[in-house]
Order: C-alpha cells, then sequence, then structure tokens
C-alpha cells in the first residue's frame, strides 16, 4: 500500500506541476477571514441551504479548517471526540472507533448517528451503521469544516439521523497546491499522506490517498476468572489498527463527482484465542455519489443526487467468523425555492435502495433487500428580522411497513443582536437493519416484524454570537422507542432480535469559542446527560453521566503552533461499579485523556526566499497515560473488557508541500 500511495502522489504532482501558478500561496483561505467571519461561517447541515449557525434549525457545532489545523488529529474519530456532546466510545465490530452524541450508545455499533459528505450519506445497512472504517481512515486534511447536528435529523434526511448528523465539508479550491506528509510514531508506528487539489479551465480536482499503521503494543487484556472472581486472567497482546484510504472529488460547473474508499484491520475482541493469534477483523467501504444542480428560475434551484455505497466486514476465523456485503443506494430529487426574502422552502423526493447478504461459519444466513420511499419538506419563515419559525415533515414508507410521518417545528427569535434563543421539536427513525430482519444462524435469528426505532427530541438553547467570543447553553430531551436489541426466544437456545420499550435522555451542553488575542484561542463544553430506561432494555448506556472538554491554542505570527486539549469524563453509573466489573476494568471511575499538538512552519520562521513549504509537527495522544478501558458492548456484567484509549502515542511529522 506504501508502493500505491508513493505512486499516486507522484501522478497528484505530475498534475499539479503542469498547472502551477507563479504566485507564491496563501498557506489556506480560512487564515484570511477575519475573526468575525471565522466566528459566523455559514452551514448547510441543519436546512440543506447555506445559513449561520444561529439561524439554523438543530443545535449545531462547527470544527473549522484554523480548529483541525490548530489541534491537529490522527485520525477523524480524534477530531470528532472533540466537537461538544460527542463522546468516544468501544464495543464489539466498531474496534476503537465509536461515537456516542449525548450518552446515547443504546446500540453498541453507534448505529445512531448518520454520516454525510458532503450533504450526502454514507451508510452500513448490513449490521446498522458500523463506520469504524471511516472514522479511522478518513483523509481529514481535506476537510474544510466538520458541521454536527445533536439531535435528530430524519425529516431531511432519513434513516440513521437519529441522534445526531455529522457532515464532512470537503475543500474546494481556485487555486493549485499538492503536499505529502510523513508521520512516523512510537512502536512501530507509521502513517503518510499526499493530496492535490488544482483547477484547469472549470474543473475543480481535490484528491488524497492516506496510509496509516498505529502499532498498538504491549496492551494488558483481561478476562473473568471463573475460579476466582477476584483475580481476572490477565494477557498481553498487541493490537492492530492499520488504515488505507483514497479520495477524489471533481466538479465542474454544477456537476459534482465524488469517491471515498476505505480499509481497515483492526484486531478482534471476542475472544481470547482470536487476540494471542493475532487475529484481525475487516471492513471497507466503496463510496461514490454524482451530483447535478440546475437553476430553473432566478429563486428556483434543483439538485439531483446518485449515492452509492458498497461495505463489506469480515470477522476473524476464531471468532463468529461472519462475512458480510452491503449496499445502500440513494437517488434524491431536491428543491430549493426563495418564495420571498423572508421566506425559503426545501422540497424533495427520494429512494432508498439496500441489499445485504452473509454468511455465518461459512453457512449462508440472510440475502434480503429492501426498498424505501420518502417526501420530505421544509419552509422558513422570518417575521420583522427577529424572529424565524421553522416547519418541516417527511413522509417515508419502507417496503412492507406502514408509511410514517416525522414532524419537525421550531422558533429562533433574536431578543437583542447577537443574542439568539432556539426552541426545536423533532422526530426521526432508524430502520431496523437487514441483518436484525434476516440473519438466521444457530446463535441468533431476526425479525421481520420489526418496526423501526422512533426519537421524540426537544431542545431549547440560547446563543451568543460576538465577533471573538460564542457561547451557548442548550436543554434537550429526547425519548427513544421501539429499541431493538436481541433477547432469549421461549424455549430455544438462540437469541431473537425483538423491539423492546423506551429509554429518555435528558440534559444540558454549555460550549464556547473565544479568541482571547488574535492568536491565542480557547475553545470548551461541558454535557451533563441521565438516561431512564423501561424494565425491558437490559442496562443502561455506558457513558458517564458528566463530560467536559477544554482547548487551548497559541499561533504565533512567525509558524509556530502550540495546542492542548483536554477531555474528562466523570465516573460510570452504580452499575459498572461492582465488585467483579472493578476487577475487569479498574479504571471505570473518572479519566481526562490530554493531547498535544505542536508545529513549525519552517518557511515562516527562517524567512526562506521559496514558494514552497516545510512543516514539521508533534502530535501526542493521551500525554498522560490514561488507561481507561470499558466493559465489553456496553454491559457491565461481560466477561471482557476493551480499551477506550490504549496509552500513550507520540508521533512526529514532515510536511511538504508545493
Amino acid at each position: 500500500m506504501k508502493k500505491s500511495l508513493l505512486v499516486l502522489y507522484l501522478f497528484l504532482q505530475a498534475c499539479y506541476s503542469g498547472y502551477a501558478q507563479k504566485k507564491q500561496l496563501a498557506i489556506d483561505s480560512m487564515f484570511n477571514l477575519s475573526l468575525e467571519e471565522l466566528m459566523n461561517i455559514d452551514v448547510t447541515v441543519g436546512s440543506k441551504i447555506a445559513e449561520k449557525i444561529t439561524d439554523a434549525a438543530g443545535a449545531i457545532s462547527v470544527i473549522t479548517r484554523e480548529e483541525l489545523e490548530r489541534f491537529g488529529g490522527v485520525t477523524l474519530r480524534d477530531v470528532l471526540e472533540r466537537v461538544p456532546g460527542m463522546i468516544g466510545t468501544r464495543a464489539s465490530f466498531i474496534e476503537l472507533n465509536g461515537l456516542a452524541s449525548r450518552g446515547d450508545q443504546i446500540k453498541s455499533n453507534s448505529g445512531h448517528i448518520l454520516y454525510l459528505i458532503n450533504g450526502r450519506p454514507i451508510r452500513e445497512v448490513a449490521e446498522g451503521s458500523i463506520m469504524g472504517d471511516v472514522l479511522a481512515a478518513f483523509p481529514i486534511n481535506i476537510i474544510e469544516r466538520i458541521e454536527v447536528i445533536r439531535g435528530p435529523g430524519s425529516v431531511l434526511y432519513g434513516s440513521n439521523a437519529f441522534s445526531a448528523v455529522i457532515n464532512l465539508v470537503t475543500k474546494t479550491t481556485d487555486e493549485h497546491r499538492a503536499s505529502i506528509t510523513a508521520l512516523p510514531g512510537q512502536n512501530g508506528a507509521f502513517g503518510t499522506n499526499a493530496q492535490t487539489l488544482f483547477k484547469v479551465g472549470e474543473v475543480n480536482v481535490v484528491a488524497s490517498g492516506r496510509y496509516m499503521d498505529k502499532g498498538i503494543n504491549n496492551i494488558n487484556y483481561k478476562t473473568a476468572n471463573p475460579a476466582d472472581p477476584t483475580n481476572p486472567n490477565s494477557y498481553q497482546v498487541d493490537l492492530k489498527d492499520k488504515s488505507t484510504s483514497a479520495f477524489a472529488d471533481i466538479q465542474y460547473k454544477k456537476l459534482r463527482a465524488t469517491f471515498l474508499r476505505t480499509d481497515y484491520e483492526a484486531t478482534h475482541f471476542n475472544n481470547v484465542t482470536s487476540l494471542l493469534n493475532g487475529e484481525v477483523n475487516k471492513y471497507s467501504k466503496t463510496y461514490g455519489n454524482l451530483g447535478y444542480g440546475v437553476g430553473i428560475t432566478k429563486n428556483w434551484d434543483m439538485d439531483f443526487n446518485a449515492t452509492y455505497t458498497y461495505g463489506t466486514f469480515m470477522t476473524s476465523p476464531s471468532g463468529s467468523s461472519i462475512t458480510r456485503h452491503s449496499t445502500d443506494g440513494v437517488a434524491e430529487w431536491t428543491n430549493h425555492i426563495t418564495l420571498s426574502n423572508s421566506s425559503r422552502l426545501v422540497a424533495g423526493a427520494l429512494y432508498n435502495y439496500n441489499q445485504v447478504n452473509s454468511n455465518v461459519l461459512g453457512v449462508p444466513t440472510s440475502n434480503l433487500d429492501r426498498g424505501a420511499l420518502a417526501l420530505y419538506t421544509q419552509l422558513d419563515q422570518w417575521f420583522l428580522k427577529t424572529l424565524k419559525l421553522i416547519g418541516g415533515l417527511q413522509v417515508n414508507k419502507v417496503d412492507g411497513k406502514d408509511a410514517k410521518l416525522l414532524p419537525r417545528v421550531g422558533a429562533i427569535w433574536y431578543p437583542a443582536p447577537k443574542l439568539s434563543v432556539k426552541a426545536l421539536y423533532g422526530q426521526a427513525y432508524r430502520a431496523p437493519s437487514l441483518y436484525e430482519v434476516g440473519v438466521n444462524s444457530p446463535f441468533l435469528k431476526g425479525n421481520p416484524n420489526l418496526n423501526p426505532e422512533t426519537v421524540s427530541s426537544i431542545d431549547f438553547g440560547l446563543n451568543y454570537q460576538g465577533s471573538k467570543f460564542q457561547v451557548g447553553v442548550n436543554y434537550f430531551r429526547a425519548d427513544q422507542n421501539n429499541i431493538i436489541n436481541y433477547t432469549s426466544a421461549p424455549g430455544q437456545t438462540y437469541l431473537v432480535y425483538t423491539n423492546l420499550s423506551k429509554i429518555k435522555f435528558e440534559g444540558l451542553e454549555v460550549e464556547g469559542k473565544y479568541y482571547i488575542l488574535n492568536n491565542l484561542f480557547f475553545t470548551g463544553s461541558a454535557l451533563y446527560q441521565q438516561n431512564v430506561n423501561d424494565k425491558d432494555v437490559s442496562s443502561t448506556t455506558p457513558i458517564a453521566s458528566f463530560g467536559s472538554k477544554a482547548g487551548l491554542s497559541y499561533e504565533w505570527s512567525k509558524g509556530l503552533t502550540l495546542s492542548l486539549f483536554d477531555i474528562y469524563q466523570g465516573k460510570l453509573g452504580d452499575l459498572y461499579q461492582t465488585t467483579s466489573a472493578k476487577n475487569l476494568n479498574p479504571h471505570a471511575g473518572e479519566y481526562n485523556i490530554l493531547n498535544f499538538y505542536g508545529s513549525v512552519n519552517m518557511v515562516k520562521m527562517f524567512n526562506w526566499n521559496t514558494k514552497l513549504g516545510a512543516s514539521l509537527f508533534v502530535q501526542g495522544d493521551n500525554i498522560l497515560d490514561a488507561n481507561v478501558w470499558v466493559p465489553n458492548a456496553g454491559s457491565q456484567t461481560a466477561a471482557t473488557t476493551f480499551p477506550l484509549n490504549p496509552g500513550r502515542a507520540m508521533y512526529v511529522g514532515i510536511k511538504a508541500s508545493f
């Protein structure tokens, strides 16, 4: 794969060299913006139209390109863990790359979050949204910004937009540039990335290739010891964590084609045999989108998109030996209509097709397909430039199920300049995965009568957006119903998927950003959440009730950047503080994961007279070496534990740009 990346880089550099401009390029257009512009970047994830964060329908956070440059990050998961309300998690089949929004890890694979690339969905539909390969392999260097809705977004986006929607907005450029990065680390870790951005006539191209091997060694792994519960079995194991990706985005006028390929190999944790044998689970996705926009009139634009995601998933031979292939296809027609200076309408229709085939221990267990049709609309109406009312509705019809209506209503009020109040209500759903519907293995059976999971959510927020300072306080409540999980089949030895009852999440979020000085930046957030389960939901979500995050970054005009970012999580609930749980997971209490990033722009620092760029940087993850483990699959009664963070990791890198 390293040779392939070198070939890719040479090709990209050749493309770049043929069209390079004579003038010296700016480091990034983001850094030419004023502080006020940085604090008021438009987002599209809330209503599929560009608007200020404070005007958007939803509790929305944005990680800007400047923040990506300031705080670094090896993987997309590292970056997303800095988003307010997002918590890093660990469970079966998501390896070290799980995320939960507002404490919601009812699905052990984090299947309640919908991921978008430039507004288009990328889904895994067999298990129900295993996204570990994307979180490990996505090339973060081509991201312009990340937009996150905390809360439901199904009115505009369909299934899986349940507890959060994450939109990865990639770069576009009118300039020509290319770069290559090498990232060696401790214990043999190594990563490399090559990218190019160039424009030929009216064709705009962004392309990237990435390889990363984290080389995680000598991890202490524990399993329960029935003979002596106070003395668990302990093993020293090496963890494999290797990812590759290739990305390309090509735009010509209103035509846009996007391609992504991700591959990920990670140690299989379900049994000791697979760990000691060094066996891995393998994941991959092939994603593509073709979109075309056309202006019908001055006030009416149409978008047509065809989106395709093909995913594979294979577990180790000593595990359950599962192989799955899934296809998710979406054809969508969207209309953006400006009714007046104070009124805008979004309306559209989509058809979604899923197909899955899988086998367990070499025996076919499911071969299913399913279609779904949806119609959606949302109207935004302003009154006196200080009050915005929002109303939306989606009608969706999944094959074999009754049609459902999903509403969204809300109000955004500006009682004073820069001060806004949001009151929002919305519903969302997650369709049962085809595996949950149709698996037929010796130990687990699907249920064709499963109903979609549903959620009703309210958000009430107060936000201040200044030129150097912004802060928001948000109360939320989410009532989830028809939770899908497996239970024992009456009189049988196998498990069967079923709809359980409900769980309620409720909490308070605080987030803020502050340019203390033009070159000194602070960002921070805190989340308090509590969840209550009905009696037929087996256990609480394994997320602490309280957590906070804080980052401080200094950027010197001579090219030096120094940044720290700390992630704090409080103690887990009482269910995780039993004697047996503590023996397996002595670090179930509160913890801090502190990360460091520092970089030096050599050209700026030493005033080199060159058009080339050269930077050195250091990435330190978990520099306090916190040893944090979580119970297997989020269960306090599990016989194994998983590493949430495998310990300190240090990387020293170099980036050359042309």
